[in-house]
């Protein structure tokens, strides 16, 4: 089990965020611009189903913090799923590998404003006069609203992620260049794993302190 499973014992892994984690938070560092380690770090989670010896989590759901948004990353080893990343901002949501486009991306566009009045619990006379109040304000008038597109994006036919991932390593072996995703990115990545197991080991919220490089209990 410890030489066929390494992974699932911390004597030689990382468990989940080693594993599984790293390949997600490369690809959404990329994407985001990051080259540093998040700020904060929580997880919850828990060894559910495979009670087979292991010392480390079959379940886990972490939340970072980064100083322009939140990350939220969840994995069970518990169930067959196929991986997927959503970017959901204030203007429509960006879908990678969705249930819809499997294979590409998809825009999903919204146009960042309200389109009802929220009056929870409000007394009837007042919540009538906010809505009449925010619908003469706000509700287009008959045929000048614009319909969203959805728009879908898809690789070539002939693409393959882990063949482009070698060639792009290949070529900066070969030139000398830096590789897309250098040593520098590859550890603040990596940092981003320590903190999600030290936050569920030690059942508290993981700092990351960048003068002293080290992560602290938060």
């Amino acid at each position: 089990m410890r030489w066929t499973r390494w992974r699932c014992f911390q004597d030689y892994g990382e468990g989940i965020p080693g594993d599984l984690f790293i390949h997600h938070l490369t690809g959404i560092h990329y994407v985001a611009g990051i080259n540093a380690p998040p700020l904060r770090a929580y997880t919850q989670g828990g060894l559910y189903r495979w009670k087979d010896g292991r010392d480390v989590p079959d379940v886990m759901t972490t939340v970072y913090d980064y100083p322009d948004f939140s990350l939220t990353l969840r994995v069970t080893l518990n169930t067959d799923t196929e991986a997927g990343f959503r970017f959901m901002g204030d203007r429509g949501i960006l879908e990678v590998r969705g249930v819809e486009n499997p294979d590409g991306l998809t825009i999903l566009p919204q146009d960042g404003l309200d389109h009802g009045p929220c009056t929870p619990a409000w007394p009837n006379a007042l919540r009538q006069e906010y809505r009449r109040k925010w619908s003469a304000e706000h509700e287009p008038r008959p045929g000048t609203a614009k319909a969203l597109e959805v728009t879908n994006y898809n690789a070539p036919p002939d693409y393959d992620d882990t063949r482009e991932h070698l060639w792009n390593f290949f070529q900066s072996v070969k030139t000398r260049q830096p590789s897309i995703e250098d040593a520098e990115f590859g550890n603040n990545a990596a940092i981003a794993c320590h903190m999600a197991n030290y936050s569920y080991f030690n059942k508290a919220a993981a700092v990351w302190n960048a003068e002293g490089k080290t992560i602290e209990r938060g």
